[in-house]
C-alpha cells in the first residue's frame, strides 16, 4: 500500500474509555492517477465522537445502525458486507468510509471485506473520472483515499473522504419527512444524474444511496417538509456512463408506465421506489399515454434536438406545474403552423 503527495490529517476517535488519536496520509489506489478535490486548508483534524457518530447499513431493509467504536476497529475479520462509516466533525461536516485491518482484507479476496474494498476503490475512481459536474450539486466532493497506521488498534486503515450528505432516503421514506416535495427533489436531482450521463447502476432494491441533508445549516422546519432541502446521491462504485434514453420525467404520474416505455430501466426502477406510478396500466387519456406520444412526435418533428432538450420541452408542455430542473434555462413555445407539433426553443439565461 503506498501513499501518495505529503499531505497529511489527524484523526481522533472518542472512545467510552479513552481517546485514540492518529494520522493518515493520503493513499494512491492501485493503477489509478485521476485527481480528486483538496481538503480546505482549515481540515487537519477531525473528531469522530463517541455516541451518534459511527455506522453502518444493516442487513435486510440496509437501514442505518450505530456502531460501537469497539466494535468497528476489528471490522475485517468477519465476513461483513458493508463498511463502517462516520460523520466526522472539522471545518465542516465530512463522510469517512473506512476498511480496518486493511492488510488482512486485502489478503483474502473472496471475502465480503474485500469486496467493500473495491467497491471504495470503484467509488473513488469514479468520481475522479467522471463526476466533475455534479459534485457539490448532486454528489458529494470526494477527497480521494488515505490510509493510516493503528498498530494493534485497527492495523492499517484505508478510508475515503468526502462531504457529509445527511441521511438516507431508506431512513426517511417511513418518517413524516416522507411526503411528496421531499420525493419530486430527489425525481429532480436522478433526473439531472441521467440528463449528464450517469447511470447509478445501484437503485434496483433500495434507495440508500440517496440522501437529504436535513442536518444543512440554516434550514427550518417548513424547508425539511416542503422539499427544500438538498439531496445528494452517494456510492458510485457500480455506476457507468451512458447515453439516457428516458422519455418520462421523475414526476408523480398517473398510471403504470413498463420499463421499455419509460426508456430507461433505472428510471423505472426510481419512479417505482418514489411511488409516482399507480399500479393501474396506462388508459387512453392517461397523461403517461399523452406524454409518450408527444415525446414520439417530437423526436420524429425534430429529429436534430438533443435528447435532454427534448426531455426539458416536455417538462415545460406537459408538466408546467412542477417548474423546470435547471434554473439557469430557458424555455420559449415557437408555434408554427406547418408543423403539427410546437417547437420549444431552449436558451441559456444571460
Amino acid at each position: 500500500m503506498s501513499t501518495v503527495g505529503s499531505s497529511s490529517i489527524r484523526i481522533r476517535f472518542e472512545g467510552s474509555s479513552r481517546n485514540y488519536t492518529f494520522t493518515a496520509r493520503e493513499w494512491a489506489i492501485p493503477d489509478h492517477d485521476g485527481p480528486f478535490h483538496a481538503l480546505p486548508p482549515e481540515a487537519t483534524h477531525f473528531l469522530i465522537q463517541r455516541d451518534k457518530s459511527l455506522f453502518t447499513n444493516g442487513p435486510g431493509c440496509r437501514l442505518r445502525e450505530e456502531v460501537e467504536l469497539d466494535t468497528a476497529r476489528r471490522w475485517g475479520y468477519s465476513d461483513e458486507e458493508s463498511v463502517i462509516f462516520a460523520r466526522a466533525s472539522s471545518s465542516r461536516g465530512y463522510c469517512m468510509r473506512f476498511i480496518f485491518n486493511a492488510t488482512h482484507v486485502l489478503r483474502h479476496t473472496l471475502s465480503q471485506p474485500y469486496q467493500a474494498y473495491l467497491r471504495l476503490s470503484a467509488d473513488a475512481e469514479f468520481h475522479s473520472l467522471h463526476l466533475d459536474v455534479l459534485e457539490g450539486r448532486i454528489a458529494p466532493r470526494h477527497y480521494g483515499m488515505w490510509v493510516m497506521e493503528t498498530g494493534e488498534w485497527a492495523g492499517k486503515v484505508l478510508l475515503s473522504i468526502t462531504d457529509y450528505c445527511g441521511v438516507s432516503w431508506n431512513d426517511l421514506e417511513l418518517s413524516k419527512l416522507s411526503n411528496e416535495a421531499n420525493r419530486q427533489r430527489i425525481g429532480r436531482a436522478l433526473e439531472m444524474m441521467h440528463d449528464l450521463n450517469i447511470n447509478h447502476g445501484d437503485l434496483g432494491s433500495d434507495m440508500r444511496h440517496v440522501l437529504l441533508d436535513i442536518h444543512g445549516p440554516d434550514l427550518s422546519p417548513g424547508d425539511l417538509s416542503a422539499g427544500r432541502v438538498n439531496c445528494y446521491i452517494t456510492d458510485f462504485s457500480s455506476a457507468t456512463t451512458h447515453k439516457c434514453t428516458r422519455k418520462l420525467p421523475v414526476l408523480p404520474l398517473d398510471a403504470w408506465a413498463l420499463a421499455r416505455q419509460v426508456g430507461c430501466r433505472e428510471i423505472h426502477q426510481v419512479l417505482h421506489h418514489l411511488q409516482f406510478m399507480p399500479s393501474a396500466k396506462a388508459h387512453e387519456a392517461s397523461l403517461v399515454t399523452r406524454a409518450l406520444e408527444w415525446y414520439e412526435k417530437y423526436t420524429e418533428e425534430y429529429p436534430n434536438e438533443h435528447s435532454v432538450d427534448v426531455r426539458i420541452a416536455q417538462r415545460a408542455q406537459l408538466f408546467s406545474q412542477y417548474g423546470q430542473i435547471y434554473p439557469d434555462i430557458r424555455v420559449e413555445i415557437v408555434s408554427d403552423p406547418s408543423r403539427t407539433i410546437d417547437r420549444v426553443c431552449i436558451s441559456k439565461v444571460a
